[in-house]
């Protein structure tokens, strides 16, 4: 089901079924944080989308519950080990206050890290979208060149589902506008993929950064 749902936000990155179910097999393995980055890019897509919307108010209701239950276990277990003192000293002096800190921290990181890496597969997949547009108009326009020398030639562009009587002149122009249009987008995604490359690569050496302290912490 997972890798059913990827492919389908691979193929249309505007499929917010594909979100929805990507999110609903990361639940199911329990991968809380990964199922929220998920509907989380999806709500990018379309902000008040229903079913999402309420996927994530139960995520979070599953997380918060994981996390009072991992809060219990931390108490039991200090407590168990040195009963006359309180969590946090019995955690090593502020210990357990610094590891809730700095996990709720990697949290945060993760979630970027995979909705950053989300970001730019839809930009990636909008920026060749937007290079064949491009070059769908070139082979047109090409095509189409024989006939511009005389504007008494009939041609028709398509607006919408209708089709309208142009001038052999008004189609170049259209064509042209139209080409320079996807260069522009095309160009606008390939500098926002390059954004979202370097933020993704920082995020990533964040999250490596954090978890050699923590293990060189555990060391100790």
């Amino acid at each position: 089901a997972e890798s059913d749902a990827k492919q389908c936000i691979q193929l249309d990155p505007t499929f917010l079924k594909g979100y929805y179910r990507l999110a609903t097999a990361q639940i199911g393995q329990q991968q809380l944080h990964k199922a929220i980055a998920t509907i989380k890019q999806g709500l990018n897509i379309e902000p008040n989308h229903p079913q999402l919307m309420k996927q994530l108010q139960q995520v979070k209701k599953m997380q918060q519950a994981e996390q009072q239950k991992l809060k219990k276990k931390q108490f039991s277990a200090s407590s168990s080990h040195n009963p006359s003192l309180p969590p946090s000293s019995a955690a090593g002096g502020g210990g357990g206050i610094m590891d809730s800190s700095v996990s709720a921290e990697l949290r945060d990181l993760e979630t970027q890290f995979y909705q950053l890496r989300r970001e730019i597969q839809i930009v990636d997949s909008n920026r060749i979208m937007a290079q064949r547009q491009h070059k769908t108009y070139q082979v047109t326009q090409s095509e189409l060149e024989p006939y511009y020398s005389s504007n008494n030639n009939k041609m028709y562009r398509s607006v919408g589902k209708m089709f309208v009587l142009s001038t052999p002149s008004e189609i170049q122009t259209h064509l042209e506008t139209s080409m320079k249009q996807e260069q522009n987008k095309e160009t606008e995604y390939l500098q926002k993929k390059e954004y979202l490359e370097k933020r993704f690569q920082s995020t990533q050496q964040n999250i490596q950064e954090l978890t050699k302290g923590v293990a060189n912490l555990q060391q100790q």
